[in-house]
């Protein structure tokens, strides 16, 4: 699965994957925008597009940041806090 950056020249509305805004540099590892952004009619459209290193954690310690998507539904917040919840019970971490 890519890991990657990128931005584009103007607006891109696509039904898959949302609104995309110029000169905002978005990351991803969705493999079907990967390949969209690869056709050659988006080439004109692209600012740039490039590979993100991923960082390999050797000491996770006891803390852990959780981020989720900034719109969830009703039914994400539950599975979201159970999971979390349950993670807290198993003494994984803080």
């Amino acid at each position: 699965m890519p890991y990657f950056s990128f931005s584009i020249k103007e607006n891109l509305n696509s039904n898959k994957f949302g609104d995309v805004k110029q000169n905002i540099t978005y990351y991803s590892k969705n493999t079907k925008l990967w390949k969209l952004l690869h056709l050659k009619k988006m080439k004109s459209i692209i600012k740039f597009i490039q590979f993100e290193k991923r960082i390999k954690i050797s000491n996770l310690e006891k803390n852990i940041l959780f981020c989720v998507p900034p719109s969830i539904g009703l039914g994400d917040a539950i599975e979201y806090g159970l999971a979390i919840n349950s993670i807290k019970k198993n003494g994984i971490i803080k």
